[in-house]
């Protein structure tokens, strides 16, 4: 098998180019292909919520995506007749990121693309996967198709990565079934500039009346985004303009006109999901494996996170710091996030989209400020956890397999900040240079023992110095706050929380690490 041919990805997405490009980064050869002739320019999805934004970091991407964006601070449910505006306030997030971005699906994937241009990927257009075969070793043998030329192409990879949508060529060829139902009716979508809509560009204004669903939200750039969710089949594109207008004349009176649309489109919506996102060396990340009601705007985000949690792993396999079984953790830990998401956008469907059914009924769903605070958090990403079910009840202490807080030490640098890209990182917090030594020892000890890279970050209290060290953290309180029981915490890249527990108890950790790792 050639050394450039290692993984293919299926599917140029951003869920695809975020693997390729934690993949190429670790240093394995990767290629990704995509049926279509060229980028679309045109796109649905325009929301980055929290956590995506705090693991495009990882990619230092983060900057290029607040750059290009709209900070938009919640998503506001105008239902008639009702004085107060039921929302969801994303500035209480636990996050640095206290907002969700507005961009166009097209400028982000621009900028991921961009990324991979800088990595020396070069996406193969016009090319699409015909058939594979997987033998018992793991070996794909793949059938690739030019769809400009119809030429034929054979070749052999380790690793086949279905990052191809609904439609997923990879999941119908592994006859994996795909679970759900079709919501129905229609969503129309239209791109265009607006006049006399004097609402907060800051916020996400859904519009909700018994028989359909206004969206309108400002977009960077000219236009906005306005949608109408309701039982129709749709318009023709050369009939948006009239059809569009005339909702928005019924809920504004006039007062709020359009353009003509710079694109238009119809699509009907559905919430399925993959009984299974592996078999042998052969994944489904993505769409390909879920996909929900665009309520709450995660569909995209979600997908985005299964590549976060797959290509660390997968490049720790591949590289030979990992043993195999570490990928089994794929699909027990981002399946039962999928349910989640579809359990939580459906939610939120029923009551912005439960077209026909009782207004009174609906504003009820809202549930006030308590369901509003736990919504927030799903949708932006930072609840989502990795808990074992044992543990799912438990108190709201920060537990193995949670989100690891993050939070700005100074006003340059974020916890992330301390997080290795690749490997695992280690926070000691240690009170003294007797701690230290010990915990040193133990990190030394981790590095020579393992063939995975290893960060250590060292906390102490202000009034304390170590004896050379680079990685010393002068804690005035911040870090401590966060992480607030243990004295060692083990950090993945995904910026999950991997092990929990004391420098003193050696040997449990060396167990836990024992399990995935490859020792030197």
């Amino acid at each position: 098998m050639s050394e450039n041919n290692r993984v293919l990805i299926v599917g140029s997405g951003p869920t695809g180019m975020i693997l390729a490009g934690q993949l190429k980064t670790a240093g394995i050869p990767v290629r990704i292909i995509d049926r279509l002739a060229a980028p679309t320019t045109t796109s649905r999805a325009f929301t980055i919520h929290a956590r995506t934004l705090e693991q495009l970091g990882q990619m230092n991407l983060h900057t290029a995506f607040l750059n290009q964006s709209i900070k938009t601070t919640s998503m506001d449910y105008h239902f008639p007749q009702k004085e107060e505006t039921p929302k969801l306030d994303f500035t209480a997030l636990d996050s640095v990121y206290p907002f969700c971005l507005t961009i166009n699906q097209a400028d982000t994937e621009t900028i991921l693309r961009e990324r991979l241009t800088d990595l020396g990927v070069a996406i193969e257009w016009n090319t699409q996967l015909e058939s594979f075969t997987q033998n018992d070793e793991g070996t794909i043998t793949a059938t690739l198709q030019n769809n400009a030329t119809e030429d034929e192409e054979t070749t052999t990879v380790d690793w086949l990565l279905g990052c191809d949508g609904i439609r997923s060529t990879v999941r119908q060829k592994l006859n994996l079934p795909f679970d759900g139902s079709e919501y129905g009716g229609t969503m129309r979508m239209i791109d265009v500039h607006v006049d006399g809509f004097d609402y907060s560009d800051e916020a996400i204004h859904y519009f909700i009346a018994k028989d359909h669903m206004l969206l309108v939200n400002k977009l960077p750039g000219a236009n906005h985004r306005v949608l109408i969710s309701d039982k129709t089949e749709g318009v023709p594109p050369e009939e948006a303009r009239a059809a569009f207008q005339e909702t928005l004349n019924n809920h504004f009176g006039g007062k709020v006109t359009i353009d003509e649309p710079a694109w238009s489109t119809n699509f009907r919506i559905s919430k399925r999901k993959s009984n299974s996102f592996r078999q042998g060396h052969i994944f489904l990340a993505g769409d390909s494996a879920h996909v929900n009601s665009p309520a709450g705007g995660q569909g995209m985000n979600v997908a985005m996170q299964d590549a976060f949690n797959l290509g660390w792993k997968l490049a720790m396999v591949i590289n030979g710091e990992a043993k195999p079984e570490l990928l089994d953790s794929y699909e027990a830990e981002r399946s039962p996030i999928a349910s989640q998401m579809l359990e939580g956008t459906n939610y939120i469907h029923s009551i912005i989209m439960a077209h026909g059914k009782g207004m009174a009924e609906r504003i009820e769903r809202m549930k006030g400020g308590e369901w509003n605070q736990q919504a927030v958090n799903q949708v932006a990403g930072i609840s989502y956890t990795y808990r074992q079910e044992s543990e799912e009840e438990a108190a709201p202490t920060l537990t193995v397999g949670d989100r690891a807080p993050d939070a700005f030490l100074t006003e340059s640098q974020r916890i992330y900040d301390l997080v290795g890209a690749a490997g695992l990182t280690l926070f000691l917090f240690v009170k003294n240079e007797a701690e230290y030594t010990q915990s040193r020892g133990l990190f030394e000890a981790l590095k020579d023992k393992y063939k995975a890279p290893f960060t250590a970050v060292f906390i102490t209290p202000e009034n304390v110095t170590l004896p050379d060290d680079q990685n010393q953290i002068s804690d005035t309180g911040t870090f401590r706050n966060r992480y607030p029981e243990a004295n060692l915490y083990l950090i993945r890249p995904d910026y999950h929380i991997g092990y929990i527990g004391s420098a003193e108890d050696e040997d449990a950790l060396q167990s836990y690490l024992e399990q995935f790792l490859v020792q030197s």
